[in-house]
């Protein structure tokens, strides 16, 4: 239990944030923002010049529509005291469809005055999105005019703190690269020469054979693509350096150890050694869906001269060196990374840090399921010491049975006594939001949608099948919904009596692709599996 003094000092930490989420790769990006507002009279209020004003503007353009790119950061947001301002959704990327960049820009110069900060995603603004960017080329006519555009916004209003991002490209060959041999021979040639920049041994007589037997214009394709982000994100580092970004940061989209993308990092890297431009200006960091709540956790973090204090627990001894699926560095270097990107502090014990980070990476194949047990008594050790703790939840192989959240649910540790769970499939997107956990309420603060062609209202069957989260069966006798409007759309929707559906197409998972098999071969195969009602087979 945390003595009078430890409690007291816990609740002086200035006027508002203890950070609510937190991403890291090995998982962890964080956000703090939710202020308590504690009633003891030894709280320390920030003062007048520095606490957010009521309802602060920030602009957002996100890195696309996702929840964790943009609903995310709005919610968290209301947290933190800011109206999180987007664009409409119409010229925003839809799936495949790129956001439309021109009135983008437009839309940008009309909303920041008046504005506390932006936060821009380059990747939305110059390619319409990250799908885009994956596969456009920008011309460098475009590139130009962007720069200028962003030169000419923050000389027209240089008082607000414009936060840039920029995602590199990853290993994976551009969608329009689309013969199955070949995108094959390019991973396995990306991931030789990364070995091989890095100074590794490799058989560099199988280098010259999968540079000889893909096509030409494959390969200058796929090399382009990252000699051309390159150049890019030398050019917007500059911009940083001139000071039309308070901060620039550059992340890399699902890495591996050794790639061609780590050879562009690195080059990236030592521009910024040439070119004097600190970690403050220009952040190199792993991760892309989380970068915008970082970012706003940092401006939160800026405003309030709060400088958090982090002890940093994990699961198991092997935790810290092991290297996540999609990461290009190890669990441990990774949490490092993200405490230094937000300018947090560790803390050698939970007394002296405003939060416990507590990151569990389980693996069946290194035997480290049986820590979950031990895992849990911490855990409910700390909740009941009252000390504030973020969890950290991940899977080697993306199974339940890694990780601590059915424990932490059968042995009824209350959930709702931590600040932060986090456990997505990569873990530097893991965004610090509970997934599956016990909801007794949902509220309705949009009825309505945008589908790709329009905005329109949710239909009865969107709204029953959100609805149907409130009250999880077995943890509940019942659940409520409410919402903030149109609550007869609500009303009568829960009452609608939907069709059910006859039937259920089964799709062709690209995993399959990467078996190691001729592709006709497993098309044939697909072709003869023989499916039963409801269930039909996606024609390919």
């Amino acid at each position: 239990m945390m003595s009078a003094a430890q409690k007291k000092r816990k609740i002086s930490t200035p006027h508002g944030a203890i950070a609510v989420c937190i991403a890291f790769l090995s998982l962890l990006i964080f956000a703090f923002h939710s202020f308590l507002h504690p009633a003891d009279p030894s709280f320390r209020p920030v003062p007048a010049d520095t606490a957010p004003r009521p309802n602060a503007r920030i602009l957002l353009v996100p890195l696309d529509g996702r929840p964790p790119c943009r609903q995310f950061v709005i919610n968290a947001g209301k947290i933190a005291g800011y109206d999180i301002i987007v664009p409409p959704t119409e010229l925003q990327d839809y799936y495949s469809q790129p956001g439309d960049t021109k009135n983008m820009q437009d839309w940008l110069k009309q909303e920041i005055h008046g504005s506390r900060a932006v936060i821009l995603s380059i990747d939305q603004m110059l390619f319409g999105g990250l799908l885009a960017a994956r596969e456009k080329d920008a011309s460098p006519d475009s590139i130009r005019e962007l720069l200028l555009f962003l030169r000419q916004l923050h000389t027209e209003h240089p008082d607000v703190p414009i936060y840039a991002f920029s995602i590199l490209p990853r290993l994976t060959p551009q969608d329009t690269i689309d013969g199955y041999e070949e995108r094959k021979d390019l991973i396995k040639y990306s991931r030789l020469v990364g070995r091989q920049a890095a100074g590794l041994s490799v058989d560099e007589e199988e280098i010259e054979s999968l540079a000889a037997r893909i096509p030409a214009n494959s390969m200058e394709k796929y090399l382009s693509h990252f000699s051309d982000s390159e150049k890019l994100n030398e050019q917007l580092a500059m911009l940083a350096a001139d000071g039309v970004f308070r901060r620039l940061i550059l992340g890399q989209d699902d890495g591996e150890a050794y790639s061609i993308p780590n050879i562009e990092k690195r080059r990236l890297k030592a521009f910024l050694q040439e070119h004097g431009i600190s970690e403050q200006q220009v952040f190199l960091a792993h991760g892309a869906d989380e970068i915008a709540l970082t970012l706003l956790a940092e401006i939160k973090c800026r405003e309030t001269g709060f400088t958090p204090q982090v002890h940093v627990e994990y699961n198991d001894s092997k935790t810290a060196d092991n290297i996540m699926p999609y990461m290009a560095i190890a669990t441990g270097a990774m949490v490092e990374e993200k405490l230094r990107m937000l300018g947090a502090d560790t803390a050698d014990a939970p007394d002296t840090a405003d939060f416990t980070f507590f990151v569990s990476t389980n693996d069946y194949e290194q035997d480290t399921l049986k820590s979950r047990a031990l895992s849990v008594q911490r855990l409910e050790a700390l909740a009941i010491g009252g000390y504030p703790t973020a969890i950290v939840d991940l899977s080697q192989h993306f199974t339940s049975d890694e990780t601590l959240l059915p424990l932490l649910i059968w042995k009824d540790v209350p959930l709702n006594a931590f600040i932060a769970y986090a456990g997505w499939n990569t873990a530097s997107n893991a965004i610090g939001m509970g997934l599956n956990l016990p909801i007794r309420r949902i509220i309705f603060m949009e009825t309505e949608k945008y589908d790709g062609v329009e905005r329109r209202e949710l239909k009865p069957e969107e709204i029953q099948q959100i609805a149907g989260r409130a009250g999880r069966y077995g943890m509940y006798d019942r659940g409520y919904v409410g919402a903030t409007q149109n609550l007869s759309l609500i009303s009568a929707a829960l009452q609608t009596v939907v069709p059910p559906l006859e039937h259920a197409v089964v799709g062709f998972s690209e995993l399959v692709l990467s078996v190691d098999f001729d592709l006709l071969e497993v098309l044939e195969v697909w072709s003869r599996m023989p499916t039963v009602e409801p269930y039909l087979k996606l024609d390919i």
